[in-house]
């Protein structure tokens, strides 16, 4: 269940940041054709990846830390 969870987490978190470029995602391509784009950063501006990785670790730090109360 654990997995499922880490599993789906990363595949939203990454459409959702590639929402944020102007290029946008297509979640529902099959069924539906409705482009979002938020068009705030462009996907090559280094300052931008480097905050999403930063936000990523520390969702991962969080995660872990949250984990090892829990299992206590």
């Amino acid at each position: 269940m654990a997995g499922f969870v880490v599993g789906a987490g990363t595949i939203e978190s990454h459409i959702a940041a590639d929402a944020l470029t102007p290029a946008g995602v297509r979640p529902w391509c099959p069924v539906d054709d409705t482009h979002y784009s938020f068009g705030v950063v462009r996907a090559e501006n280094p300052l931008a990846n480097y905050a999403l990785l930063g936000l990523g670790i520390a969702s991962a730090v969080l995660g872990v830390w949250a984990g090892s109360i829990a299992s206590v």
